[in-house]
């Protein structure tokens, strides 16, 4: 009987995952027959090293003696190995994880007893406001969210407009000077162009609904019903909202591989004895590196933080109302006092009053207002730094002594 239980609710942790995969044929297949992101990663690894290598083998091959840059061109297979082995399954991961992820955070706040659920019943002497009866609960809002049938449709639109943009501008730039083996035969760069719009609505697929699911947190913590309790000396140091911190910095990972990619791309080129680059494409790599990293870590939690802080607003308030309530007492029962000297003495009501701002203080200074604690930030910002100073600094340091020895 015992050892049913794990399975059970392993089985049920599936289902709910499944549930998030919604209406995208792609992530549901990849969810069945891959299921973790470590086994997405080696398949991609596997594919793409397959396609990458078996292509350009085949067309030095091929094509020995014609003007292109091969496969074992310094420059092109640190680029390429570093593109297809690392970058693309660490999409193929991320892609995997994401309902996984999210359905380890609604399981982790429900567990936790911080938002509501319907069917719960409240404690009437809660302080938190009533939940609604039509307000649904927060996973059935993030499923029927990526069940739309937009989402899928719209990244085959994004992923074909990609496509056609690499194939009219990006193709004929890289072809000025010497093409490189993908180009030189048709069926490799149609290979190419299938693994470039494969990946491409991975990438996008994941960018909407991790765009979807930011909406529905959004309208879900902004009733004022959504947040249940507090815990203030929660062990996760954010009140029973850790979960949701741990998924926007792992989301933030993203940005920070953007930025690694960079710093690669600027750098790769010194293994062949050239200098380091900064080109259009590696700025531009920069660029997302600074955008999406801080947009991924504040984007999922920055409606939470709002609806706990409006929680310990709330709770603040009663106390303070409390306290306001005593000292107008003790104002009257002082103007008594005058003409009757045997009425109460205000001990009691100045033992109440210490007692209140007590609490207020406690209430203050124990009440998380985010979902992500203050070591979690600091490790983030550490890591997020290290393609900033990894990649632009030495740049911009030998770019300096360019100039001072020219």
């Amino acid at each position: 009987m015992t050892a049913t239980k794990p399975r059970q609710a392993k089985k049920e942790s599936g289902t709910s995952s499944s549930a998030l995969c919604g209406k995208d044929p792609l992530l549901r297949f990849m969810m069945d027959k891959l299921r973790t992101p470590l086994r997405a990663a080696i398949c991609a690894a596997l594919i793409h090293g397959i396609a990458y290598f078996g292509a350009g083998l085949w067309v030095n091959h091929a094509y020995k003696g014609a003007k292109f840059t091969g496969i074992f061109d310094p420059v092109e297979i640190w680029w390429g190995s570093f593109l297809w082995l690392v970058v693309v399954p660490i999409f193929w991961a991320y892609f995997v994880w994401q309902p996984v992820g999210i359905s380890k955070v609604i399981d982790s706040l429900h567990r936790n007893g911080v938002i509501f659920r319907p069917g719960e019943i409240e404690d009437s002497e809660s302080t938190s406001p009533k939940p609604l009866t039509e307000n649904r609960d927060l996973f059935s809002r993030v499923s029927a969210a990526h069940n739309r049938s937009f989402w899928p449709v719209m990244a085959l639109l994004a992923t074909s407009v990609a496509v056609f943009l690499y194939e009219v501008f990006l193709v004929p730039l890289s072809t000025l000077a010497e093409p490189v083996f993908w180009d030189v035969d048709p069926r490799t760069h149609s290979l190419l162009l299938v693994l470039v719009g494969f990946n491409t609505y991975i990438i996008v697929s994941f960018a909407l609904r991790t765009l979807a699911m930011t909406i529905e947190l959004r309208v879900f913590f902004r009733n004022r019903s959504s947040i249940t309790t507090i815990h203030p000396l929660h062990p996760d140091e954010c009140g029973g909202f850790g979960a949701l911190g741990t998924f926007a910095a792992r989301l933030g990972g993203i940005g920070i591989m953007t930025g690694f990619w960079a710093a690669f791309l600027a750098y790769y080129p010194m293994i062949a004895g050239y200098p380091p680059q900064l080109n259009l494409i590696t700025a531009m790599l920069y660029v997302a590196y600074a955008v999406i990293t801080p947009i991924c870590l504040i984007m999922p939690i920055w409606s939470a933080h709002k609806a706990m802080q409006r929680f310990r607003d709330f709770q603040l308030s009663v106390i303070s109302h409390e306290i306001e309530g005593l000292v107008a007492s003790s104002v009257r029962r002082l103007d008594i006092m005058r003409q009757a000297p045997n009425v109460k003495p205000l001990q009691a009501d100045v033992d109440q009053m210490g007692y209140l701002k007590q609490m207020y203080q406690f209430v203050m200074s124990t009440t998380p207002v985010w979902p992500i604690s203050v070591p979690s930030i600091r490790r983030f910002s550490i890591t997020a730094s290290l393609p900033l100073v990894s990649g632009l600094l030495p740049l911009a340091i030998d770019i300096t002594l360019q100039l001072v020895s020219g």
